[in-house]
């Protein structure tokens, strides 16, 4: 009667933990989904990366929808995900008492068979299952952020539940899936604001009147539709080579998109005003996200 009262005492300690741990989780996912759906519906969406005129009628509203559903997508799956989780811990409870009587051949052939089914058929979507839950967790990229990966420059456009999707800037899509994305170093233009800090490198000759070009220079931000005030461009000598000073020239934008037009203009602008001036210039290099060099067909 004492082993039957210990073995009852057991079993229910093992199941009202079990239904603790999955009310706690699944109100902890509910919690979070209500979060980043809230977030997606106040966040100023830039769906694409590079100002142009796009064949949406809504490309907003469309980033928007496909930014909820992608959230109610994985958040469902994971909540419903949850009951067979909870079942298996609660079975594995059951059964670990008992595991001392049951040959050690035995469970070492059940675990080797489910290592080896896992691994060779679930492993690549387990890995990205799971690489998708610590997406959706840690967020180191969300829907509709701006950033380069791999140099490819673009907004993030979908997060599901095995794979990621970029928009380049070209409009293409890069299809990612989600444990390579995890484990790769991300420019995230847009994790906790949107403005930039737009510059341009440029080489002028060894003999320039530098306090000529740095007026010049000052000059052009303010000039773009794309600047934002906040303080004036910042001019900097950062290199003197055998025939050429190179020098940076750095001002605020609004946002990503807003920067790949500003450093467009500034580099027009510069060629514009040195040519006129006689100011000779050797080359210009630009810290465009994606570098024309590395544009890949």
């Amino acid at each position: 009667m004492e082993m039957i009262n210990i073995h009852s005492l057991y079993i229910a300690s093992a199941t009202a933990l079990c239904a603790l741990t999955y009310f706690v989780l699944n109100t902890r996912l509910n919690k979070i989904k209500e979060s980043r759906l809230n977030r997606l519906k106040r966040q100023k969406l830039y769906p694409v990366a590079v100002e142009t005129e796009t064949p949406l009628d809504n490309p907003i509203g469309e980033q928007r929808s496909v930014g909820e559903e992608s959230i109610e997508t994985r958040f469902n799956f994971f909540s419903r995900f949850l009951p067979v989780l909870a079942l298996g811990f609660w079975l594995t409870l059951l059964i670990t008492p008992y595991l001392n009587k049951v040959p050690a051949i035995y469970i070492s052939i059940v675990i080797g068979s489910f290592s080896v089914l896992v691994g060779m058929a679930a492993r690549p979507f387990i890995e990205n299952l799971i690489a998708g839950l610590v997406l959706s967790m840690s967020q180191p990229v969300r829907i509709g952020d701006t950033v380069v990966i791999d140099d490819h420059y673009g907004v993030v456009e979908d997060i599901k539940l095995t794979h990621s999707i970029l928009k380049i800037w070209d409009w293409r899509r890069l299809v990612i899936p989600n444990s390579l994305l995890l484990s790769k170093e991300i420019i995230n233009h847009s994790l906790n604001d949107i403005h930039i800090w737009a510059w341009v490198e440029f080489n002028v000759s060894s003999d320039a009147d530098l306090d000529r070009v740095e007026e010049i220079a000052r000059s052009i931000p303010a000039r773009s539709p794309y600047y934002r005030n906040v303080e004036d461009p910042a001019f900097w000598v950062m290199g003197m080579e055998k025939n050429s000073v190179r020098c940076w020239l750095a001002a605020w934008t609004e946002n990503p998109a807003g920067a790949w037009e500003m450093k467009n203009f500034i580099r027009k602008e510069l060629c514009r005003a040195f040519r006129k001036e006689g100011i000779e210039f050797h080359s210009y290099k630009i810290n465009t996200p994606l570098s024309l060099k590395k544009i890949k067909a």
